[in-house]
């Protein structure tokens, strides 16, 4: 009878921690997802600033 009354509990911390990990991840996916676009974003602009100096110098 002992036994049973830890498995509410324990239950109930298996519970939040995959709650906290799932919320852990899916954050750490949308830093990592901004980040890539940071890249891309840089990138463009840096083909943007060789474009508007080659026109310049036309």
């Amino acid at each position: 009878m002992n036994l049973l009354s830890l498995v509410g509990p324990v239950l109930l911390f298996l519970v939040t921690l995959l709650i906290f990990t799932s919320i852990t991840l899916f954050a750490k996916l949308l830093l990592k997802n901004q980040q890539e676009r940071n890249e891309r974003l840089k990138k463009i602009e840096e083909k943007l600033e060789k474009l508007i100096e080659s026109k310049k110098g036309l």
